[in-house]
């Protein structure tokens, strides 16, 4: 496309030289009323030259703005300042809803469509839904194009967002920078401590509707309700279990597969394994010397 070759075709020096630096905005009105300027790239236009050359980062994918904490980067200084405050813990944005607090006012605004069910993204292929398009972009990777242009530079896994593979680098460095007030636990994900927290609370907001059954987080109620749905779940007859998912399923079948892989020609027994297969013949033998 020609799009992507004039991204290649950008030189980050002479953006650099060409604009100024983030003191020096103009603050003209008339001038911002009269004087556009433009990308050369997309021909999206803004007020003032700081903001165009914020917008050319987008292009180079160039984030000059970095955490010294972490390893997040940014296109300007304020979002990086505002990034700053999930490491202080400072959060003076609360929900009215549920009085979780947040460190930005997008984070809280983002918030706020969990309580609303509000899903404005849609996915194109498959029609999932979701309530912020950073999720939609990860979905949309993984699950339809499988790209994964993240990766893991210690153990060469790839991953669908920057995000996603920050979170794996933890596992390698030990690094659990999420506590829990209550009990000092300490977590990888912020999801997980998230989780963890309602389990203090003993809230049980989901319900099964077949046996009321209550449960703290809702994905805990879907395996649940697995149970009762005779339709996509089954009982596994041969070994009398219950599987509750798909990979719950196949692993109960493969097992009871490998249990009947290894027969003995004299008696018709099977074994799991080669081993206790020979280990059991062993006894034919000694009854044929005795």
């Amino acid at each position: 496309m020609d799009l992507v070759e004039k991204k290649v075709a950008v030189d980050v020096n002479a953006i650099k030289k060409e604009f100024p630096q983030e003191s020096s905005v103009c603050n003209n009105s008339a001038e911002i009323q009269n004087k556009r300027f433009e990308c050369e790239i997309c021909r999206k236009s803004f007020g003032y030259k700081y903001t165009l050359k914020q917008h050319y980062y987008t292009h180079t994918n160039e984030r000059p703005f970095k955490c010294d904490v972490c390893a997040y980067a940014f296109v300007n200084k304020p979002n990086l300042m505002r990034h700053y405050s999930t490491h202080t813990n400072e959060k003076p944005y609360d929900c009215k809803e549920c009085h979780k607090a947040f460190s930005t006012k997008d984070g809280l605004r983002l918030h706020y469509r969990v309580h609303s069910k509000e899903k404005p993204y849609e996915c194109d292929a498959c029609g999932k839904r979701f309530s912020q398009k950073v999720h939609l972009n990860v979905h949309v990777r993984a699950s339809h194009t499988n790209e994964r242009p993240h990766e893991c530079e210690i153990c060469n896994r790839a991953f669908g967002s920057k995000s996603i593979l920050n979170n794996h680098l933890r596992v390698h460095t030990n690094e659990r920078p999420y506590e829990c007030d209550i009990c000092k636990c300490r977590f990888i994900k912020k999801q997980t401590l998230n989780e963890h927290v309602l389990r203090h609370s003993n809230d049980k907001p989901y319900e099964c509707d077949i046996c009321k059954r209550a449960f703290t987080l809702k994905r805990s109620l879907g395996e649940h309700v697995r149970i009762h749905s005779k339709s996509k779940y089954c009982e596994f007859e041969q070994g009398g279990k219950i599987c509750t998912n798909d990979s719950k399923l196949n692993h109960q079948q493969q097992a009871h597969a490998r249990s009947k892989s290894y027969q003995c020609q004299l008696c018709n027994n099977s074994f799991i394994s080669i081993s206790l297969l020979k280990r059991h013949c062993q006894t034919h033998l000694i009854e044929e010397v005795l």
